[in-house]
């Protein structure tokens, strides 16, 4: 009897054993189950968030990936600074050098505008007193020999040979025109959009149209850097948009790009300060006072020949609600590039006056372009539009052979100058 009880108590102890194991093990492989579950929802999140990331992150220009200098950081949303903070950056201390060449006189039968940027080179920027510098371009490169020169309307990036191109080339020399940004669009907005297509003057018109939005340079901070960087162009608002306005998007790029700009010109003016720059660019170039006189080809409120006819070149008058967008932070991370380029181009401007030329030896020349400009001036009349003060096209009249009268004149004076002095 107590060996029939001991068999059946092991009986039962074993598959009381079994049903345990039996337990666990399904309990181990729900746990597996959930575990598994668990990771693919975390894996699938993850993966969400990547893909927006991705969504969100500028295309990076193959030129830009070579060259090292895109900050390490531009893909963080954190990446952003405002306008004030940006224009603390400092450009490296740059001045321009006088060309060690002769004057790069190259004669060839293909087009200014052809993709082998060799001669005479200009980036002609819009509203930076940009047609009177291509007339003085047009003089310099016929007088010297007929030669190759750029002077029309084209973006430094339509010349890809300009991204590898090294300052002081004897092949070429390369220079532009900047002014202060808000000048520009404002000169641009009245040029443009009101006395050419007779657009209103109000704000909403003036934020679609003062930087020229069909060449499609729009949030790159700054139309005039957009233009004349020799770089490969960013995608539309790398540096701004309208989601953050007040805000910079990747400001160490943004600074790297107006650094690169200085280090691929030969020269870059200032057209606020016109008379002081082409005076520089007559010492870096060894080029004659009397190669770079100018006219006033055109002033608000006079008329300018479009084609056969006359059209009103509208006064820059604003309103009260286009002189507060101006001041406002938005306006400032529009152009918080522009503004930077501008500083850095009134700075060098002065390094060059001071450590390359002399400033003594330079205010003794620009005192002698002044009096030679006073006599110039004498020709805006006859130079100024082939329309008259009240709107009728004439036939133009050559400035030229006054210009050459005024050119003898001021040598006359200055021979006889000189042989009172001696």
């Amino acid at each position: 009897m107590q060996k029939s009880s001991s068999r059946s108590l092991g009986r039962i102890t074993t598959t009381t054993i079994g049903v345990i194991f039996v337990l666990l093990c399904i309990q181990n492989v729900t746990l597996r189950r959930t575990s598994v579950h668990e990771l693919s929802t975390a894996n699938n999140k993850l993966t969400t968030k990547v893909t927006k990331k991705t969504q969100n992150d500028i295309i990076i220009p193959t030129t830009m990936k070579q060259s090292n200098k895109v900050d390490s950081t531009m893909n963080s949303n954190n990446n952003k600074m405002s306008a004030k903070e940006f224009l603390k950056f400092k450009i490296e201390p740059k001045q321009f050098e006088i060309y060690n060449h002769p004057f790069p006189c190259i004669r060839t039968s293909k087009s200014s505008n052809d993709e082998d940027a060799t001669g005479f080179q200009y980036i002609k920027v819009y509203k930076t007193a940009s047609s009177t510098v291509a007339h003085i371009v047009k003089y310099i490169a016929n007088k010297r020999g007929r030669c190759t020169e750029h002077s029309n309307h084209a973006a430094a990036h339509e010349f890809p040979s300009l991204s590898t191109r090294k300052t002081n080339d004897p092949k070429s020399f390369l220079f532009t025109f900047v002014r202060e940004p808000t000048k520009r669009g404002i000169s641009d907005f009245f040029f443009t959009r009101v006395s050419q297509m007779g657009r209103e003057v109000n704000i909403t018109n003036f934020k679609e149209g003062c930087c020229r939005p069909k060449l499609k340079l729009n949030g790159l901070a700054g139309f005039q850097l957009a233009y004349i960087s020799t770089e490969e162009r960013m995608p539309q608002s790398t540096f701004w948009n309208s989601t953050d306005p007040t805000m910079i998007q990747h400001p160490n790029l943004l600074k790297d790009r107006v650094n690169n700009v200085f280090h691929s010109y030969d020269f870059i003016g200032v057209s606020d300060r016109l008379n002081e720059s082409l005076v520089a660019l007559s010492f870096i170039l060894h080029l004659k006072l009397t190669e770079i006189i100018h006219v006033n080809y055109r002033t608000s409120g006079s008329f300018m020949p479009e084609g056969k006819t006359c059209i009103k070149l509208a006064k820059s008058v604003l309103t009260p609600d286009i002189e507060k967008y101006l001041e406002t932070d938005e306006w400032k991370a529009i152009t918080a590039g522009d503004k930077l380029l501008f500083n850095t181009a009134n700075e060098a401007l002065d390094n060059t006056i001071d450590n390359v030329i002399g400033r003594n030896k330079f205010k003794q020349r620009l005192e002698q372009y002044d009096s030679l400009m006073s006599l110039i001036k004498e020709c805006d009349v006859i130079c100024a539009s082939a329309c008259s003060s009240n709107g009728e096209y004439t036939e133009p009249t050559s400035c030229l052979p006054c210009m050459n009268e005024k050119r003898k004149q001021w040598y006359n004076e200055q021979k006889r100058k000189l042989l009172i002095s001696t």
